[in-house]
């Protein structure tokens, strides 16, 4: 019994190294501004850029790289690459929840830990999609969709 539960504990350990099927490694979050300076886990700052400013945004994001569906490059009208990105319900639900109730604050996005996009909401986001209209580099749009495509073989 003792030998049957190795094996099975050693097939289980290294079975992903066998298959090849490293997940894509890219980080994703879509956070939303909060009110201010609270305790450590309802609120964090950010520094902004363009404007100069810092906001405080909930940790826990709206959206994240495993709620994608599918991911596009976009031409912005700068030359500038962005992408064109897509949910699957529940982050759709949860992004259009949060720009309908929180009208006039910040949705920061942070990809790859890096701040990429922080509009102020001025409308609900009620498609599933998103836009991020510059700062996406092609690897990075790369990794969207591989991560997307991932995504996809779970469901």
């Amino acid at each position: 019994m003792r030998i049957l539960f190795c094996a099975v504990w050693w097939l289980a350990a290294f079975a992903p190294a066998w298959a090849g099927a490293k997940p894509p490694s890219v980080s994703l979050r879509i956070c939303l501004e909060t009110e201010g300076a609270g305790s450590s886990n309802q609120s964090v700052p950010v520094q902004l850029q363009n404007p100069d400013q810092t906001v405080y945004v909930n940790p826990a994001p709206e959206a994240s790289e495993r709620d994608l569906v599918g991911a596009e490059a976009y031409s912005g009208p700068g030359g500038e690459q962005g992408a064109l990105l897509h949910f699957n319900r529940h982050a759709a639900i949860a992004l259009s929840s949060a720009t309908m109730q929180h009208e006039g604050k910040i949705l920061v996005v942070f990809l790859d830990g890096r701040i990429v996009y922080a509009p102020v909401i001025d409308a609900a986001l009620s498609s599933g999609d998103f836009l991020i209209p510059r700062g996406v580099l092609p690897e990075e749009i790369a990794l969207l969709q591989a991560q997307a495509k991932e995504n996809l073989k779970r469901k």
